[in-house]
């Protein structure tokens, strides 16, 4: 059964919101999520696989990063 891509997208860009927060914690839960998400809809080739990836990795080198401030 596929999880409703807007679910996927949900959790992405609630990421990219904690991380303009610089919320780091909320920021790889959310993101997390949507890789696990992305992977099982998408696989290996889900177009934002990369983007994921740095939230959860590196999220400081995101563009979201303190965004808001």
């Amino acid at each position: 059964e596929k999880i409703p891509w807007c679910i996927t997208t949900a959790n992405q860009i609630a990421a990219e919101i904690y991380n303009s927060l610089g919320r780091k914690q909320k920021v790889r839960q959310h993101a997390e999520a949507a890789r696990s998400m992305g992977l099982l809809n998408g696989g290996s080739s889900w177009s934002d696989l990369g983007e994921t990836e740095l939230l959860i990795s590196e999220p400081e080198k995101h563009s979201s990063h303190f965004s808001r401030r």
